[in-house]
């Protein structure tokens, strides 16, 4: 009796089992070496499946026969990746049942076989003592994918992924920049790019270049407290500059702006890495400076403007033989300098200089014989001037300018030169000195500055000195002339007598020229 007439115990027919139905879903991740096929039960033909199976086949080659298990949702699916570069397989997917098998077969061809990327060098650039900028390329990823990529150096040659390195710089084709580091001054490097895929690295051909030795330029102490930004700066007429803060760290660029760790007492130096070393502008703004600042190198021969100021611990600097540049600004104020200050090296001075150098313990401040350029400004106040504050060296002056001396106990006596002067003195403040002596000496326009203040108050002159002052003021005073006089405090009150002088005449003078006169 056949199966299909037995009948069942229960009275019916037993069902028909027949093989089941397979189809491929998809082949996917094709490469070289694999691909990922996927395929599903449509039908089990009645019975349940016990064999999932694939089947790799080309001619030529050996076929691969592979079990696996179910997904749990209908699936079944495998990675190839023993298979040949650049052969055609069939792939069939098998299921079987009680009652036989079900396949189905798809033909698809592996990719190209994989080789190591191809990489070059295209330029090498900001070249400093400590670093260097590599241009590169990835110009094929070799048919696989790359899973690394950078340059690599040494100053032995022939660098590879075993000497320092950069990483993870691209994975596509292209371009890309990669910076070495940690390099040493006036040595020879050696550098390759590379990217590694499935098949192994592929290198560049090899590149060198030759550091330059660094040029100390700047050299200073600082305690700078954590809870202040450390922010010195620079601004380059030419060459690259490199900061190293004492502390491990360094700072490439003309900037800086760092917080240490703690107040301990570090080296800070500039150091100058490619170029030749010329400076415009320096600022050390409370920077919490120590000691001596040498900026004697020959990189400040053309300083324009210098601002070191509130740095209380700064108690002396250093300044090349001569400035050649232009100076605009050259402030020195509220730091801890101590004794003489020595300016001799400001020759040339731009339309409207100002020099500050207030509120620090100095006596004497030293000029240059000969000076180019006008000075608009200078601010002495609060400092210890010791006698004498001579400006005879200093003949050229803007229209309007100022000269500010107060609260300087010791300043006994004021000199200016006595050959001609350009420009006029539109404010001069010696307040809270002990001057005998404030002679104008030959600057015959000081007194034409429009709208000037000069104020002469606690200096204990006597009624003659105060005479003799009026007797200037007023020699070099014309009629239409406006301003205002102030001589007060613990200065005598002029008379018509003392030193041979009429102080009183030469008050109501200055008055008649347009002058507004104050005194005791």
């Amino acid at each position: 009796m056949s199966r299909h007439n037995y009948i069942h115990k229960n009275g019916g027919a037993l069902p028909t089992v027949i093989a089941p139905t397979v189809e491929i879903v998809s082949i996917t991740n094709i490469t070289s070496n694999g691909a990922t096929i996927l395929a599903r039960i449509v039908n089990d033909g009645g019975s349940s499946i016990t064999s999932y199976q694939f089947f790799a086949d080309s001619p030529g080659q050996a076929s691969l026969q592979i079990s696996v298990y179910p997904n749990g949702d209908g699936t079944f699916s495998y990675t190839f990746s023993t298979l040949v570069a650049n052969v055609q397989y069939g792939l069939t997917a098998y299921a079987a049942n009680s009652a036989g098998a079900g396949s189905a077969i798809q033909y698809f061809t592996t990719g190209s076989a994989v080789t190591v990327p191809t990489v070059r060098i295209n330029s090498i650039g900001n070249i400093t003592g400590i670093s260097a900028s590599v241009a590169c390329e990835l110009l094929s990823k070799g048919g696989g994918s790359i899973s690394v990529s950078g340059i690599c150096w040494n100053f032995t040659g022939s660098p590879t992924m075993a000497s320092s390195k950069t990483t993870n710089c691209i994975t596509e084709v292209g371009t890309f920049t990669s910076v070495m580091t940690g390099l040493q001054p006036n040595t020879t490097f050696y550098v390759k790019s590379y990217a590694t895929n499935q098949a192994g690295t592929g290198y560049s051909a090899e590149s060198n270049f030759l550091t330059p030795s660094r040029v100390l330029v700047l050299q200073f102490d600082t305690n700078c407290p954590p809870t202040k930004s450390f922010n010195p700066s620079i601004v380059p007429i030419s060459g690259t500059y490199e900061w190293d803060l004492g502390n491990g760290t360094i700072v490439q660029g003309n900037s800086v702006s760092h917080t240490y760790a703690n107040s301990n007492t570090k080296t800070v130096k500039l150091y100058c890495t490619s170029g030749t070393p010329s400076i415009s502008d320096i600022t050390i703004y409370n920077q919490y400076v120590i000691g001596m600042m040498d900026i004697s190198h020959a990189a400040f021969a053309s300083l324009v403007r210098v601002n070191i100021y509130q740095n209380p611990s700064l108690t002396g600097f250093a300044l090349p033989t001569t400035i050649t540049g232009a100076v605009e600004m050259f402030n020195i104020s509220y730091n801890g300098i101590i004794g003489n200050i020595y300016l001799t090296a400001l020759v040339n001075f731009n339309s409207s200089a100002s020099i500050c150098v207030n509120n620090n313990p100095i006596t004497f401040v030293y000029f240059e014989n000969t000076v180019s350029g006008l000075i608009n400004y200078i601010d002495m106040r609060d400092c210890n001037i010791d006698h004498l504050a001579s400006f005879a060296a200093l003949q050229k002056w803007t229209d309007n300018a100022t000269i500010i001396l107060m609260n300087n106990p010791n300043l006994v006596s004021i000199i200016f030169s006595t050959n001609p002067h350009v420009g006029s003195l539109q404010s001069f403040d010696v307040r809270s000195c002990a001057l005998s002596d404030a002679s104008l000496g030959g600057w015959s326009s000081a007194m034409q500055a429009p709208g000037l203040v000069y104020v002469y108050i606690d200096n204990g002159m006597t009624a003659g000195e105060v005479n003799k002052l009026l007797w200037e003021l007023n020699f070099t005073a014309t009629s239409g002339s406006s301003g205002q006089i102030f001589i007060g405090g613990t200065n005598a009150p002029p008379d018509a007598t003392s030193d041979n002088l009429n102080g009183l005449a030469y008050k109501a003078s200055l008055i008649s020229k347009g002058f507004q006169v104050n005194t005791n």
